[in-house]
């Protein structure tokens, strides 16, 4: 992987002082950053919000709270011009997205879009548009996200002029100079999600890295974008995809461009002057954005209204309904016609978007193309095991393996697929290895634990798995259950009630703590935990079966 020289900004201040200072207010230059580097702008004093979520302050530190458990805020993604999203960076080097957000449009706290617990991983993909290009990042295919070095704060230079280790060798882009096309894409390297449903929404070119863009090269010789036409669906990251259905983008023959309205320089304000070069004013009012770009709330972050980039004829004129399509790619890309299966092939089981379809072109491909690439072998591989193709999905990770040894995330894959198949001892050979190789990997852990018979390495490797926030409630959910086990039932609700403050929706963990508190002799006590379980999850039969054997204990 590419390392790049970090905080740019100061080393072209230099030269370009103006421009600059004045990137420095730009919403892209705040796009992320320490918690304790950045403006307090949220009220404190809302600080409870849903089943038991808080937010807290003390001595200028920001907490995020369910019940006894608690993690620290110390990272903030968003300007705050709309809102803030808070992280939290482990020991580790995880990355957690926190379950509150400050909406600063409403002026409140709400769940964070999509989330609600402390699990959801902030992967490489997501720093790929809320920061500059970090040093040394592990996060790729091969690996866990993980983040051993400071990170940088917010957009920089690099991402729209290229690298500027060293100026003599022309690395240097000025996007005026590109065709209309590659100036785009520079915008919409960020801006082009097609939908933040999952479809996937886009898929990289196989081999590349996700911080290997670099400007001034066409975005489909880096990322393949997908599409799933909906009925005029409008969300947070919608702008370019928006724009590009503007008839004064599709009718204007490249004259229109993101800078045309957008000085990424300058917090400037955009005017309606900018439409008035093209178009006659009508009306007393001339404010062309207000009625032709309205702003509206957004349908994946419902606290959050932006301007809808889609400018319509008529005022909050709304597009036709498309007809529902399959996932299909949003251009007509120049493809050869296996790699074209292979990327679609993969789109399509990566979300369950079409698991049948999608194997079918993996396969067909593959057979193919013996030399296909890891990741759409891997992909292939995972989809087989979830649709209950053990040995086939083994016959594609011992290939995938054969080529690539050093992919410890597929290695603890294909050993889940020899557990699955019962060969619990070549299961157990493969998750240490994956362990050997990755040493903080939960899924090897938490495939160790399942897989051995000597108690002390399962308590071992619960707590290497719970050193991961995302894996942390699962592993200290199965925790809790050896622990009660072994004759330990205090020990195991401090790892249950944990658990559960992770993650609320957890009937195994609801189930454990049920029956670590009957094993502890409180049998009335154990009973809620036991039906919440069954609420959760009314198909749970250990739960049913465990609420059963205390209603006989309690002679009910």
């Amino acid at each position: 992987m590419l390392l790049i020289l970090l905080a740019l900004v100061p080393t072209c201040q230099q030269c370009h002082p103006q421009i600059a200072a004045s990137f420095q207010h730009v919403s892209m230059s705040q796009t992320f950053g320490r918690v304790d580097a950045q403006p307090v702008i949220e009220d404190f004093t809302q600080s409870e919000f849903f089943d038991g979520y808080r937010v807290t302050q003390r001595n200028g530190h920001i907490f995020q709270q369910r019940g006894a458990f608690e993690l620290e805020a110390t990272h903030i993604v968003g300007s705050g011009k709309h809102a803030r999203t808070y992280l939290h960076q482990s020991a580790n080097g995880e990355l957690v997205e926190l379950p509150l957000s400050w909406y600063s449009q409403e002026k409140r706290w709400a769940l964070s879009p999509g989330i609600a617990g402390f699990t959801r991983t902030i992967d490489a993909g997501c720093l790929f548009c809320h920061n500059a290009y970090p040093a040394g990042v592990r996060g790729e295919f091969a690996a866990r996200p993980v983040w051993r070095e400071d990170l940088p704060s917010g957009i920089d230079c690099q991402r729209c002029h290229g690298q500027g280790v060293d100026h003599t060798r022309s690395t240097i882009v000025n996007p005026k100079r590109l065709s209309p096309k590659l100036q785009m894409d520079i915008c919409l390297q960020c801006h082009l999600q097609t939908t933040s449903a999952k479809l996937p929404h886009a898929l990289r070119r196989f081999g590349r890295d996700t911080f290997s863009y670099r400007p001034g090269e066409p975005l489909d010789a880096y990322i393949l974008q997908f599409d799933r036409e909906q009925d005029d669906r409008f969300e947070v990251n919608s702008a370019g995809y928006r724009l590009l259905q503007s008839a004064c983008l599709l009718r204007n023959g490249g004259k229109l461009l993101c800078t045309t309205c957008h000085n990424p320089h300058s917090p400037q304000t955009v005017s309606s002057k900018t439409c008035l070069g093209c178009h006659s004013p009508h009306g007393e009012s001339e404010n062309c954005i207000g009625c032709h770009m309205p702003k509206r709330r957004t349908q994946d972050a419902v606290h959050v209204s932006l301007t809808d980039h889609r400018i319509a004829r008529r005022p909050f004129e709304k597009a036709n309904p498309a007809p529902q399509k399959p996932l299909h790619f949003y251009e007509a890309y120049e493809l050869p016609p296996l790699d074209r299966a292979l990327y679609l092939g993969l789109a399509l089981v990566t979300d369950a978007a079409d698991i049948p379809q999608g194997v079918r072109l993996l396969r067909n491909a593959i057979a193919k193309k013996p030399n296909a690439p890891v990741e759409a072998r891997a992909g292939l591989a995972r989809a087989l095991a979830q649709q209950g193709r053990n040995p086939e999905a083994l016959e594609q990770c011992e290939i995938a393996l054969a080529s690539h040894p050093e992919l410890a995330t597929v290695r603890a894959e294909c050993a889940k697929v020899l557990e699955n198949m019962g060969r619990t001892a070549a299961a157990l050979e493969e998750y240490r290895r994956a362990l050997k190789d990755s040493p903080d990997l939960p899924s090897a852990a938490l495939g160790i634990a399942r897989s051995t018979t000597d108690a002390s390495e399962a308590d071992a490797s619960y707590r290497v798995a719970a050193r991961s926030l995302p894996a942390r409630a699962e592993a200290l959910t199965n925790l809790g259950n050896l622990l009660t086990t072994q004759g330990e039932p205090a020990a195991a609700r401090n790892a249950l009630e944990e658990a559960l403050a992770i993650d609320p929706t957890l009937a195994e963990a609801e189930n454990n703590l049920g029956r670590a508190i009957a094993a502890a002799g409180d049998l009335r006590g154990a009973l809620p935990h036991l039906e919440r379980a069954l609420l959760l999850k009314p198909d749970y039969v250990e739960a049913r079966l465990n609420r059963a054997r205390v209603l006989q204990a309690l002679k009910k």
